[in-house]
């Protein structure tokens, strides 16, 4: 045991071996609560026995005058954070976040490649690693119930319906392609969906439209008819198809029921016209 005097308050204080090694000589001052090292402020060592006194001596008297604030130790670790470490755990948690991100944008593709601004970069990624962006919504999910063709007065045999969605045209010119379709939604909130148009199977640019389908209300599904049209500029045999998509399962094309007071309703309706024999 020896006295170790602070150097901020000069306020002295009993340390024991003990508490020296506990933290590596380390300790508050109880008075002001500064941190110091006692060994570089002792003023003297005193032997004593578990059952001895000090003995009232020069240093007795030095013990006399002693703070009767007891010392608080301070662990601490003596070794300094190695950089290295420090830096594997940042590097570690970054590539954690970047996981997660990848992750997110590879579940959610379908639903964040609708957004205009992340679309190029889909697309872009798609083609490297092939990748669907579709959400396995369109041509499938449609049953053409009744295909009603008309002939143009002067031009017969020029639209047709190959394979069951194909609209054909005979001759080359302009032509206007309207639709219609009745969407239902039984979800509890909108949800959009995507209509575009593919000529000879490849998308048509600019050709998407957006549609929000309001949610259910009540015990009664949400339901919008929506349609425009297309001007084609099209050559012999060349064929339209009617392609769309949308981020939730609720959302389908319906036909309903004719009521007591009125008919039917079509799920889909398209009417390609000729217009001009002009490209």
């Amino acid at each position: 045991m020896f006295v170790t005097e602070c150097p901020e308050c000069q306020a002295k204080f009993r340390v024991t071996d003990g508490q020296l090694r506990l933290a590596n000589g380390r300790v508050r001052c109880g008075n002001c609560l500064s941190i110091f090292d006692a060994e570089n402020g002792r003023t003297d060592r005193t032997p004593t026995t578990a059952t001895e006194q000090p003995q009232q001596t020069s240093t007795g008297a030095q013990f006399a005058q002693l703070d009767a604030e007891p010392i608080v130790l301070e662990r601490f670790n003596s070794q300094p954070e190695s950089p290295f470490k420090t830096a594997l755990m940042i590097l570690i948690l970054l590539l954690c976040a970047v996981l997660g991100a990848l992750q997110y944008l590879w579940f959610e593709r379908a639903r964040l490649n609708a957004h205009p601004s992340l679309r190029p970069f889909y697309i872009i990624a798609c083609s490297q690693i092939n990748c669907d962006l579709s959400a396995k919504e369109g041509l499938t999910l449609l049953t053409i119930e009744q295909t009603l063709v008309r002939e143009h007065p002067r031009y017969s045999n020029g639209v047709s319906v190959v394979s069951n969605s194909r609209i054909t045209v005979t001759d080359s010119g302009i032509y206007n392609l309207q639709w219609s379709g009745q969407f239902d939604n039984s979800n509890s909130q909108d949800d959009d969906v995507r209509v575009w148009i593919k000529v000879n199977g490849t998308n048509l640019t600019g050709s998407t439209g957006y549609v929000s389908i309001p949610q259910k209300h009540g015990a009664s599904n949400g339901h919008i008819i929506v349609g425009w049209n297309y001007f084609l500029s099209l050559t012999a045999n060349d064929y339209v198809e009617l392609w769309w998509e949308t981020d939730s399962t609720t959302v389908t094309i319906q036909s309903y029921a004719a009521g007591t007071n009125y008919p039917s309703t079509a799920s889909l309706i398209a009417t390609m016209q000729f217009v001009s024999n002009t490209l």
